[in-house]
């Protein structure tokens, strides 16, 4: 979560960053939980979204100039949120 806050912080120059999170269910000593975090950031093309979770890849290559960023971040938090057996996704808009 800490990275995908991050993310959200670092291409949000103006408007907002809300963050949800929900109980989804619970059995005996775990909890399920759903996070969203939704932000007026720079939006992503759709012909670069399938780029988001490869290694060293960024959606748009001037993102690391401007940002610093080496596009690992999502990939460690995809893989992390994987290995628990649920899924991470995302939807952008432009504008």
């Amino acid at each position: 979560m800490t990275d995908l806050v991050g993310n959200a912080i670092k291409f949000t120059e103006q408007g907002h960053i809300i963050i949800c999170v929900s109980r989804q269910g619970h059995e005996q000593e775990q909890v399920e939980i759903n996070v969203q975090i939704r932000d007026t950031g720079i939006s992503i093309a759709k012909r670069q979204q399938s780029q988001l979770f490869q290694v060293f890849r960024q959606a748009d290559a001037s993102i690391t100039r401007c940002h610093g960023s080496t596009g690992l971040g999502l990939v460690i938090t995809q893989k992390l949120v994987r290995e628990i057996g649920r899924e991470i996704n995302f939807r952008s808009r432009a504008g």
